[in-house]
């Protein structure tokens, strides 16, 4: 599993051991706050999935918590070649230029068997790859708007644990 964001904190995960990879500019821990959104991710993870899982953490996140697109697809590059079967993508971009970019290579790891999870955009815009209909979408707070949007069903936190679970049972 790759959690692509920023650093996931290592002095809450300490049983797990977590390959490192950064593509955006390495922040401290304290720069993060209390708890990084892909520690929060990461946690949430532990949580609800019984299984074990070798974890990566990918942080394209820079010191401004924003990700070019380069960074987004050289992640999902690194993931293709290190045959990662799940991805958690907390981010994305509203720039239709971004989805075109994205959606080969999004495509090419869907056809692959890898199971993408995405967040929508907060404020309600089409996000990219959110939007592909090869993607588990995560959203955010506002769920009617989200539903004229994408013209899908939500897929909720429990509903996506479980089914999680299952795969990767699966998959052992």
């Amino acid at each position: 599993m790759a959690i692509i964001d920023d650093e996931i904190q290592s002095n809450y995960v300490d049983n797990y051991k977590i390959k490192k990879i950064y593509l955006g500019s390495e922040r401290t821990s304290s720069e993060a706050g209390p708890f990084s959104h892909s520690t929060i991710c990461f946690l949430i993870f532990q949580e609800y999935v019984s299984v074990q899982v070798e974890y990566s953490n990918i942080c394209i996140l820079d010191q401004t918590e924003r990700a070019s697109i380069d960074h987004m697809i050289k992640a999902l590059i690194w993931c293709e070649k290190n045959n990662v079967d799940l991805i958690n993508l907390s981010l994305g971009s509203v720039k239709r230029a971004d989805g075109l970019a994205l959606r080969k290579i999004v495509n090419r790891l869907a056809a692959k068997g890898v199971i993408f999870v995405c967040s929508a955009d907060n404020d309600n815009y089409i996000t990219y790859p959110a939007c592909f209909s090869n993607v588990i979408i995560l959203y955010g707070h506002n769920a009617a708007a989200f539903r004229s949007l994408y013209g899908r069903p939500l897929q909720l936190f429990h509903f996506y644990f479980r089914l999680l679970t299952f795969v990767l049972q699966k998959s052992l």
